[in-house]
């Protein structure tokens, strides 16, 4: 039987610190909660976990794609309706197989619904597919079945998931227009390269002009029609872009490129604004949908930190999570880091001193969702004009480089 180390807060507030042996951590966490306990961490002992626990891990591979993340929030909110109707979750996982379209989820759906006909609980037959569903999901459905509020605890995960997407989808929706132009000023460019500056080059050369030393843009921009026209060098760039492809996609989950690109995002001006506001809602929400539900505080923070989507802003939360578990408390903890904004800190102290902290992160999730909303129309009204701005830029140093050796022919055969 597995030991548990738990620290937990009496009703006068004091901190208090044990070990108990039960049969898993949500007999635990009953028997604190019914002591009148509230509870603040509960960790496994290494030396007493089951062998079993640790098997059937298979690595991933190089190129994973993943889960969808509309097929989860679509999986997740299918559950939480049809187990609100009273259906048995066996008969849920085979009405939501036959529904799935991403193949990954309906092996895990399949894999799941064989494991509970075999009597394994909901929760440890998700926790064999950490890729498809996270710790957060996991945990919820765990703490869900342990107190009989399964339907709940999956409605405030749909919440959750759907919010996360929306989130996302605000901050792709906000850099598809500056992606879509770059992409086409590079086209613009390579057409204008190969097939517009050739044609002027027979009338340049019967003039024997000196472009290098006249008219150096011209000179540039035949240069560089040479180069790209060359059929090799077109080749050459497509195959490095594909290579970059194929190693991003292997990279892209490695921690260290993700630390890197997470740091470089709140670095970029107006872009680490959305990212921030995004870390914060998901922080607030996450937090307040995990201890409603009645997972520990210390637990609902190592969950939220790798939900935040920003591995930067989740080493805070780390460090946060760690002087809330030396005794302080979670608003003091903010301030210490100066990460979070003031009105997170208001209504966390506020949350903490009358008892009602996940109300009041709900209330600032939404806050910051609407927030959000307005930083990515005024990111998309500011952008619009530059992009337009950029892109005339790019035809007016064409149209220059072309212009200004004919108005120099036209002069001397004036003359």
């Amino acid at each position: 039987m597995p030991t548990f180390e738990y620290k937990v807060k009496n009703k006068e507030g004091k901190l208090q610190k044990g070990k108990m042996a039960v049969l898993d951590r949500e007999k635990l966490v009953e028997k604190l909660q019914k002591s009148g306990y509230t509870i603040i961490e509960i960790r496994e002992i290494e030396e007493t976990r089951k062998p079993a626990q640790e098997k059937g891990k298979k690595s991933a591979p190089l190129i994973d794609f993943g889960v969808p993340d509309d097929e989860l929030a679509f999986f997740t909110r299918q559950l939480a309706t049809i187990l609100n109707a009273g259906v048995s979750l066996d008969r849920i996982i085979s009405i939501l197989y036959n529904q799935s379209k991403s193949p990954r989820l309906k092996n895990a759906i399949y894999e799941v619904g064989a494991d509970l006909q075999k009597g394994t609980s909901f929760a440890e037959g998700l926790r064999k597919h950490k890729g498809v569903f996270d710790e957060m999901f996991i945990s919820m459905v765990s703490v869900g079945e342990t107190g009989g509020t399964l339907p709940q605890a999956i409605n405030r995960m749909a919440d959750i998931i759907e919010k996360n997407l929306s989130i996302k989808k605000k901050i792709k929706s906000a850099m598809v227009y500056p992606t879509f132009i770059l992409i086409f000023s590079t086209l613009l460019c390579y057409v204008l390269l190969v097939k517009f500056v050739p044609l002027f080059k027979p009338l340049f050369d019967g003039f024997n002009l000196n472009l290098q030393q006249d008219f150096p843009i011209t000179y540039v921009l035949l240069n560089l029609s040479d180069i790209v026209a060359k059929p090799a060098v077109l080749w050459t760039v497509l195959l490095l872009l594909v290579g970059l492809f194929i190693f991003y996609m292997i990279i892209r989950k490695l921690y260290a490129f993700r630390l890197f690109v997470d740091g470089l995002m709140l670095n970029v001006p107006v872009l680490n604004n959305l990212v921030k506001m995004a870390a914060f809602s998901r922080f607030c929400r996450g937090f307040a949908s995990l201890t409603n539900s009645g997972v520990p505080m210390m637990k609902a923070m190592e969950l939220v930190s790798d939900a935040s989507g920003n591995l930067v802003i989740g080493q805070v939360i780390e460090r946060m999570a760690k002087m809330v578990r030396e005794g302080s408390s979670l608003s003091k903890a903010m301030k210490e880091e100066k990460l979070f904004p003031d009105i997170v800190i208001h209504m966390t102290n506020i949350g903490e001193e009358s008892g009602s902290l996940p109300d009041m992160l709900d209330k600032t999730a939404d806050y910051f969702d609407q927030n959000l909303d307005n930083a990515v129309a005024a990111f998309t009204s500011i952008i619009e004009p530059a992009m337009m701005v950029f892109v005339g830029l790019i035809v007016g140093l064409f149209v220059i480089g072309v212009i200004l050796p004919v108005l120099s022919i036209t002069s001397k055969m004036r003359m």
